[in-house]
C-alpha cells in the first residue's frame, strides 16, 4: 500500500501542478524526489513476501490494470480539487474575527479623524483580501480622499475614483443593509460617472438617487446622504433646457427635481448634524433660496 500511495501521489502532484500552478506546492525538485522513491519501492517490494503472495494469486495485467484504475480516480479527485481551489476568489479567503476587525476599525477611524489621507488608504490597502462590508466602504471613501488630492484632470485621479467605485460595490455585495456602502456606492458612482460623459451620468443619476435614499431609510440621522441629495436636485432643478431635452431624447423621462426640494435636504442635513455642515451647505442654501425668490 506504501508503493501504490506514493505512486498515487506522484500522478497526482503532476496532474495536480499542471492545474494550479506554484499554488500546489509541488516543486520540481520535490516531484523528482518522489519519482524516485516510487521507483525504488517498485522495485524493492516485489521480493516481499506478503507482495510476492499476493502477486501470485492474481494475473500481473489484471493486478497492474486494477492499480492503474485506483490511479486514476484518485487523480480525477486531486484534479478537481485544484481547479477549486485555484478558481476560489482571493477576496473570500479571509474572515476576520471580532476582536481584530473591531482594532481595524478603530486604526482607520482614528487616521479618518486625523485627515491622514494616504496612511490611511495604504493601511487599508493591506485589507483587501477581508470579507467585512465595514471595512470595504472604508476603502472606497479613502480611495475617494486620495483620487480628490491629485490633480482635476489626472489619470490617477481617474484610477483611483474607479477603484473605489470597485471598493463601494464590494461592500454592497457583503452587506446591502449597511447605509454607508448605499451611500459610498452612490458617492462613487456619481464620481465615476463625471469621466463618462453626460449621457452616462444621467444614466448612473437614478441609481445615485437611489442609493442615497437607501442609505437614508437605514439611518435616518445620516446628514452627509441628505446633503448629497441636495446636491443631486440642485444639479438636476438648474439643468439647463437644452442638456432636458438630449436627456428626454435618450432616456424619455430624464432625473426631475426643484430648487425646494433641494433646500428640504441641505436644511435636514443642518438639523442633523448641527453646525458641521454649514460650511459646505451656505453656498447652495444661498443659491436655492435666490432661485425660489
Amino acid at each position: 500500500m506504501t508503493r501504490v500511495r506514493l505512486f498515487h501521489e506522484f500522478l497526482a502532484g503532476i496532474y495536480k501542478s499542471k492545474v494550479a500552478g506554484a499554488r500546489t506546492g509541488f516543486s520540481l525538485d520535490m516531484l523528482m524526489r518522489t519519482s524516485q522513491k516510487a521507483c525504488i519501492l517498485l522495485n524493492t517490494t516485489r521480493y516481499h513476501s506478503d507482495w510476492r503472495n499476493y502477486r501470485s494469486s492474481l494475473p500481473e495485467a489484471f493486478l497492474y490494470t486494477g492499480c492503474l484504475a485506483a490511479t486514476l480516480l484518485v487523480v480525477k479527485k486531486k484534479v478537481k480539487a485544484a481547479e477549486k481551489d485555484a478558481a476560489e476568489p482571493k477576496a473570500l479567503q479571509k474572515t476576520l474575527g471580532q476582536e481584530q476587525l473591531r482594532r481595524i476599525l478603530r486604526e482607520a477611524d482614528t487616521l479618518y479623524s486625523q485627515s491622514e489621507v494616504d496612511k490611511l488608504y495604504d493601511f487599508l490597502r493591506t485589507y483587501d483580501d477581508a470579507t467585512s462590508a465595514e471595512i470595504a466602504w472604508r476603502q472606497a471613501r479613502a480611495a475617494c480622499d486620495k483620487a480628490k488630492h491629485c490633480e482635476a484632470k489626472s489619470e490617477e485621479r481617474k484610477v483611483l475614483m474607479k477603484e473605489g467605485l470597485k471598493y463601494a460595490e464590494k461592500s454592497m455585495t457583503l452587506d446591502d443593509k449597511c447605509g454607508p456602502c448605499h451611500r459610498w456606492y452612490a458617492v462613487m458612482l456619481n464620481y465615476v460617472g463625471d469621466y463618462e460623459g453626460n449621457k452616462e451620468k444621467i444614466k448612473y443619476s437614478y441609481i445615485v438617487q437611489q442609493h442615497f435614499q437607501q442609505a437614508m431609510e437605514l439611518d435616518p440621522t445620516d446628514a452627509t446622504s441628505m446633503y448629497c441629495l441636495g446636491q443631486w436636485c440642485y444639479y438636476f432643478a438648474e439643468m439647463s433646457w437644452y442638456t432636458k431635452k438630449i436627456a428626454g431624447l435618450i432616456f424619455g423621462t430624464p432625473p426631475t427635481s426643484t430648487f425646494q426640494e433641494a433646500l428640504k435636504y441641505f436644511s435636514q442635513a443642518e438639523e442633523s448634524s448641527g453646525p458641521k455642515f454649514l460650511q459646505y451647505e451656505s453656498h447652495y442654501a444661498s443659491q436655492n433660496l435666490h432661485q425660489i425668490k
